[in-house]
């Protein structure tokens, strides 16, 4: 890409050394190439920003089932492809609800070890994404936030080293991916 912007930079400059361009040609190439620097330049900063586990979560509710890098409703093989691939051990219960399917994973390219576990409650989507949590976090289950981001809710804790983050329409089914019976009653 490099050459090519450079071969392209060159070529401009032999042209207009030549006579190849006149003055308005000139002015106008020099402003798409200050656009295509900008828009580059743009996208660049756009990619490499640190996006939010709840940003993930909510992103990952409008991926087709399809797309999941891994497919299976058994959680033992879930919880394996998830380590083999990120290191995270996922506390996937084996025994679900009636209401609650599993769908599959997938992992999520960045600098954190992230992955996306997603479920059907019902007739609902709900994503499970975990990462790793700061080193000095503590290993309890520690509630850290919940909200809304683009029309769907999510809670977010930290427990044993790894954050958490479910989104869905409704996150009060989250407790039934962990909880047979619902919320603890704690909670």
């Amino acid at each position: 890409m490099f050459t090519l912007l450079l071969g392209a930079a060159f070529l401009f400059k032999y042209g207009a050394d030549n006579d190849w361009f006149g003055p308005g040609a000139r002015v106008a190439m020099g402003l798409a190439a200050a656009a295509i620097a900008g828009l580059a330049a743009g996208v660049s900063v756009v990619r490499n920003r640190n996006v939010s586990l709840e940003e993930l979560a909510v992103a990952a509710l409008g991926r087709n089932p399809n797309q999941l890098k891994f497919r299976s409703g058994e959680a033992p093989a879930v919880r394996a492809w998830i380590k083999s691939g990120t290191g995270l051990d996922v506390p996937l219960p084996s025994q679900l609800s009636p209401a609650v399917h599993l769908v599959g994973a997938t992992l999520v390219s960045s600098k954190v070890p992230t992955a996306e576990v997603s479920y059907r409650v019902g007739d609902m989507d709900v994503t499970l994404a975990v990462s790793k949590a700061d080193p000095g976090a503590d290993s309890k289950h520690t509630f850290v936030r919940a909200g809304s981001y683009h029309g769907a809710n999510f809670t977010t804790w930290s427990m044993r080293g790894q954050m958490y983050t479910l989104a869905a329409a409704d996150t009060r089914v989250g407790c039934l991916l962990c909880h047979n019976g619902g919320a603890p009653p704690r909670l």
